[in-house]
């Protein structure tokens, strides 16, 4: 089965190993994507940038630009 294109907060956390707060707080420094509001009132992210956001985590990581 194919993944969303988007991902709600428990998956975000899930996918990244942060907690909520450590995670709004990269938000609001501008070092991880916002969130998008959905039409029911929740939020959510596209998969695509936080998948680019670990992409480039692993990135620094290992040393690679």
């Amino acid at each position: 089965m194919e993944k969303s294109k988007l991902m709600k907060l428990d998956e975000v956390l899930s996918d990244t190993k942060m907690g909520k707060t450590k995670l709004y707080r990269l938000i609001k420094q501008g070092r991880f994507p916002s969130q998008l509001q959905h039409g029911d009132g929740s939020v959510v992210w596209a998969r695509l940038h936080v998948e680019a956001w670990i992409d480039n985590l692993i990135g620094e990581v290992n040393g690679i630009d």
